[in-house]
């Protein structure tokens, strides 16, 4: 089987375990205070991911990746988000995300740290105040907010 075909598979597969978990938070538990809301976001980001694979799948195969870094850069990046995962309920959702996109940008862009630190706290502070603004409740961790 051909490496894309095997890709596709496991995004669509992905993409109707979203779709699937959303529609059943959004049914199942009406009673529960914004259930219909989270699974409205899971059906979203659901959507998303299919639209995403089936453009992915009308896309040409390119060679640029071939001999090149991309492989390393991947790993890379599945290890910066893995690393974030986990330490989010320690650290906090603040705390957390700035340190992840410092490293995103470092060390997958190429910047240096001024500007990957100012990026990331601008991102973090943004972002946190967003989710705390639509009342999504996210780990605080050492950061009392948000």
């Amino acid at each position: 089987m051909r490496l894309k075909a095997v890709e596709l598979i496991v995004l669509f597969t992905v993409a109707a375990a979203v779709l699937w978990d959303g529609a059943r938070l959004a049914s199942r538990y009406k009673e529960h205070l914004r259930a219909a809301e989270a699974g409205g976001y899971e059906i979203l980001l659901g959507a998303l991911l299919s639209a995403l694979a089936i453009l992915y799948w009308r896309r040409e195969e390119s060679t640029l990746w071939v001999g090149g870094r991309g492989g390393r850069h991947v790993a890379l990046a599945f290890g910066i988000l893995a690393v974030y995962t986990l330490a989010m309920p320690w650290l906090g959702y603040l705390l957390s995300t700035g340190l992840a996109v410092t490293a995103y940008v470092r060390i997958l862009g190429g910047y240096g740290w001024a500007p990957s630190l100012i990026f990331a706290c601008a991102l973090s502070l943004t972002s946190a105040w967003l989710w705390a603004w639509i009342a999504i409740v996210l780990p605080q961790g050492i950061l009392p907010w948000p």
